[in-house]
């Protein structure tokens, strides 16, 4: 893709994002990397900020000067961006859990989470079954 641009002459004006996601919900899972460089894009900088790949589309409109025909999940994420400060409120740890009790057992569920300017990042999250007595086939 650099190549391309390369022979384009295109490299110097395009602004490129590259994110991972493994689609699981362990911690080795939810925590992956996003690569952004280009004009728009501060260099050298590491954000510890907390960010998903949610923020990709606001970030590439905002970028593009286009606006959403509607609400989009998801922010700008303005602290990576050239020029650009971004309005950072306080940084909130949650949890929540969940518990179902059946006559074979129990299903318990839990989530950690960090929320910033009202979005919610997933940190973490697993579940549990815990059985209440041997289950038996029907004869």
């Amino acid at each position: 893709m650099l190549r391309a641009l390369d022979q384009r002459g295109l490299r110097a004006d395009t602004d490129i994002i590259v994110v991972s996601d493994h689609g699981f919900s362990t911690i080795g899972d939810l925590h992956n990397t996003c690569v952004a460089g280009g004009p728009d894009f501060r260099a050298g900088v590491v954000v510890s900020l907390p960010s998903g790949n949610l923020d990709i589309a606001p970030t590439l409109l905002w970028l593009m000067n286009v606006s959403s025909p509607a609400p989009l999940d998801g922010r700008v994420l303005l602290e990576a961006l050239r020029g650009e400060t971004a309005s950072v409120g306080p940084v909130e740890l949650g949890r929540r859990e969940a518990e179902v009790n059946l006559s074979s057992g129990t299903w318990q569920q839990y989530l950690l989470f960090t929320e910033l300017n009202g979005e919610r990042y997933l940190e973490e999250g697993d579940g549990r079954w815990e059985a209440s007595a041997p289950v038996t086939k029907r004869q």
